[in-house]
Order: structure tokens, then C-alpha cells, then sequence
């Protein structure tokens, strides 16, 4: 067993030191500097150090992160197995490996995020929440064409589109999502994509302990609060909105999932400990609450295992131990 340090991510968006559960399991970061993300894993975007300050070096094909977030992060969707090679293929720069992105995240505190596309029934509610996409709506007829029709709209008319949605939210907030809009309007102006499309997405909240499953080709976005995420070893990110980053709307509409995402449920191993179920998952995550004791490790493969709360003694089948 090897015990590592995170790589600490400082974007904007996260909480401020010493706020946020990043902060807390990282325990570094000056006084009012950000602490969005902790990476526990190898990639080399951001890679694990050992405790005598080299980088991990191991072939572990996920990774954690704990991510602390104060606002919002864009609107995404990843790249599934052949996208991503084609993608890191055309523009390293941007793709920076090869691999899907699959993620499965845990809430620590109440988490507020947008996950994957409204029903199609939501179609009249949506015209009543945001008339400015009526006319979008009834053209295409389903909630996947109107935001593929939004994906290509000319700059000048998503400006127009934005600048009366800007007007209506600055007058009158009635939904989750008019707040949201409302608050961002200032950060990235009326050239941003989101602000449309982020009504044709479901406005979710997790409590603590609940799960959430983004497969490739999901479109999401992060609004705030503090959460555990397992993903595979991947860096790939395809913007839309809500940010001043690279935005690419041509991969997005390639990769988009057309069909709703697959059930994901917890089911239960023990009487303290859970497991995530959800087709397609390609690692195994699980929850545990266990002492101060010792927790046996059985698994002959390559795991990576966060502590919530310490101390903890983990000792594997060989005997080795490692106090947390």
C-alpha cells in the first residue's frame, strides 16, 4: 500500500481556503486562494506525490477527486473510447490523452447540478419557464433537436436570444434555473451558449451520500457544493458554456447521448456499506462508514480507497499497514 498527496487544482470556481471539503482533506492552500480540486491518481495533468515528494508511478486506470465548488462549472459533456482518439488525435493541445471519460461522483454536502436532458413532455413547462425558446421547441419538435438547432446558431441570433432571456430573469426569477442564468449573465455575457441551453437540461439536487453516474456523452455541469468523484484516467473535456475556455460545439453534437442515461442505484453490501450498480460502469465504486479499527482489504487488484474522516489503520492481505 502506498499513501499519496493529491495534486490541488486553484480554478476560480472552487472554494475558498479553508472552506470547502478540499480544503479540509488537503489541509494546505493559503488564506483566500481557491481549493477546487484534489487529483489522487496519474495523469499528467495533475499526478499524486508520495510522501518523499517524487510523483506515483503506477497503471491505475481511474483516479479520485474530491471538488469543492463555490459556482458554477461549464457545461460538458466527455468524449466516449473512439471520440477520444480521434479528438486527441486532432487537437492534443485540447484533448490532452486518448481515453472516454466516465464519472461517478458521491455528494459530501448538498450538491446542485444540471445531468442530462429533460423529458420530452417538459416541452410546454419549458415554453412557459423560457418563451424566448418557443419558437426553437415547437420547430424541432423534442429536446435533443432543440439543442443540437442551439449547438449551430449564428452568434448574432444567440445574442439576441440571450439579451431577452437576460431581460426577463432580470425582471422576474421564478425557477432554479432563472437564478442561475440571472447570477452568470454578468461572468460571461451575451455570447455564451449556456445561458439557453441550460433550460432544456434537468435542474437536480443531491443530498449527502447520493450517488450520480455521468457516462460519456451526458451533458452536465457542476452548480456548487462538495463532492467524491470517480472517473478513468482522463482529462477530456467538451465545453459548451458557462466559460471563457475552448468551446466545442462540433464535438459535443458528435458525442451526444441520444438516449436517457443508464438507471444507477446503490445497492446495499452490508449494513454500512454500499456499492454503485449502473450499466456500463467501467470500475467498481463503493461506500463504506467503518471504525477507527482496522479494515481488511481483499481485493487482489489495484484500488484506490479515500479516507472521509481519520484515523483509520488499513492493513491489506499481506500484512502491510497504513495509518490515515
Amino acid at each position: 500500500m502506498i499513501k499519496v498527496q493529491p495534486a490541488i487544482k486553484n480554478y476560480a470556481w472552487g472554494k475558498v481556503f479553508p472552506d470547502g471539503e478540499a480544503s479540509r482533506f488537503s489541509n494546505r492552500g493559503p488564506i483566500g486562494s481557491p481549493v477546487a480540486e484534489l487529483w489522487y491518481g496519474v495523469h499528467s495533468s495533475g499526478c499524486s506525490m508520495l510522501e518523499d515528494g517524487s510523483h506515483l508511478d503506477a497503471n491505475l486506470g481511474v483516479m479520485l477527486k474530491v471538488l469543492s465548488a463555490k459556482e458554477a462549472l461549464s457545461i460538458q459533456v466527455h468524449p466516449d473510447e473512439v471520440s477520444a482518439k480521434a479528438l486527441h488525435s486532432q487537437d492534443p493541445s485540447v484533448y490532452v490523452d486518448a481515453n472516454a471519460k466516465h464519472e461517478a461522483a458521491i455528494a459530501l454536502t448538498e450538491v446542485e447540478l444540471l445531468h442530462g436532458f429533460r423529458n420530452n413532455s417538459d416541452i410546454l413547462d419549458i415554453c412557459s419557464e423560457a418563451p424566448e425558446l418557443s419558437s426553437y421547441l415547437n420547430k424541432n419538435g423534442d429536446i435533443v433537436s432543440t439543442f443540437r438547432s442551439l449547438l449551430s446558431l449564428p452568434q448574432m441570433q444567440l445574442e439576441s436570444l440571450n439579451s431577452r432571456i437576460s431581460e426577463r430573469v432580470s425582471a422576474n426569477c421564478k425557477t432554479p434555473t432563472d437564478y442561475l442564468v440571472k447570477s452568470l449573465l454578468p461572468t460571461y455575457g451575451l455570447h455564451d451558449l449556456g445561458y439557453a441551453v441550460s433550460y432544456l437540461l434537468s435542474y437536480k439536487t443531491l443530498a449527502p451520500g447520493e450517488f450520480v453516474y455521468t457516462p460519456p456523452g451526458v451533458v452536465h455541469a457542476y452548480l456548487k457544493g462538495d463532492l467524491v468523484e470517480c472517473l478513468t484516467s482522463s482529462d477530456n473535456v467538451i465545453r459548451v458554456g458557462f466559460t471563457e475556455k475552448y468551446k466545442d460545439v462540433k464535438a459535443c453534437g458528435q458525442v451526444l447521448l441520444m438516449s436517457s442515461q443508464p438507471p444507477t442505484k446503490l445497492v446495499a453490501q452490508t449494513d454500512s456499506s454500499f456499492k454503485l450498480d449502473s450499466e456500463g460502469l467501467p470500475f467498481e465504486l463503493s461506500i463504506s462508514e467503518v471504525g477507527s479499527g482496522v479494515t481488511i482489504l481483499n481485493d487482489s487488484e489495484l484500488s484506490s480507497i479515500l479516507i472521509a474522516s481519520a484515523p483509520l489503520l488499513v492493513t491489506d492481505n499481506a500484512g502491510d499497514k497504513v495509518s490515515l
